[in-house]
């Protein structure tokens, strides 16, 4: 199975163009041959900088509402994996992703480690997803920085873990900068060799009011070789 991750631009919160930006990418993954692509956590609306006082509600969605965003989407041959703020039935707040695939969306997953200080909810399950020849499974950002969520989804049958992140939060600060890109880069090589699975690994990139994204897109097999990395 061909598969592809998008580097996605570093979108200021509240952006509605998310869908249009993936649309033009299953449109070049069509042209070649990609069968699965995946997309950066949080890409539609983007991630809410609580303690500026940005709320994740103002852009969470019911996974109804999300269906409706991406009708333009859903007639894709190629599948996706797009994140988004998910608006649960009980009220809660969850970071998540939905995988989308023969015109439906099939799976939403939510983020098991969300962080502290903050109202998105943690997440419960880790399912793995037979796709056309291949079992694979998804970690959501912060989720691949501890060992036992990859140990799980391989456990299970995974060979190949998509990672969907958003690294777009930091602030102008060279020794920070270089502590979180050398961690995401180094810990997507950590996961792939601990548990022998390849990995595609899909960030934002850019600088936006004061914060800048790193874009630590990259597809790693097996053995933690980098097989493509976006600049």
């Amino acid at each position: 199975m061909r598969v592809a991750a998008y580097q996605g631009p570093y979108l200021p919160f509240g952006s509605g163009h998310g869908v249009e930006l993936i649309q033009r990418q299953l449109q070049q993954c069509e042209g070649e041959g990609v069968e699965l692509l995946c997309c950066p956590e949080s890409f539609l609306g983007g991630l809410a900088y609580e303690s500026d006082g940005q709320s994740p509600a103002d852009v969470a969605l019911s996974v109804e509402e999300l269906a409706c965003l991406l009708a333009p989407a859903l007639s894709s041959p190629v599948a996706s994996v797009i994140g988004f703020t998910e608006r649960a039935e009980t009220g809660k707040l969850y970071s998540s992703v939905a995988f989308v695939a023969d015109g439906a969306i099939q799976l939403v997953q939510r983020k098991v480690y969300p962080g502290y200080r903050t109202a998105i909810s943690a997440g419960t399950e880790l399912p793995v997803i037979p796709f056309r020849d291949t079992v694979f499974g998804i970690l959501i950002c912060n989720d691949i920085w501890y060992a036992e969520p990859a140990r799980i989804l391989a456990n299970k049958g995974a060979e190949l873990i998509l990672v969907p992140t958003n690294s777009g939060h930091l602030r102008r600060d060279s020794t920070l900068k270089n502590r979180f890109r050398t961690r995401g880069e180094t810990l997507a090589v950590a996961r792939a060799v601990d548990n022998t699975v390849s990995i595609v690994q899909a960030d934002v990139a850019g600088e936006q009011q004061g914060r800048f994204a790193l874009g630590c897109s990259r597809i790693l097999d097996p053995d933690g070789a980098v097989l493509a990395a976006a600049e």
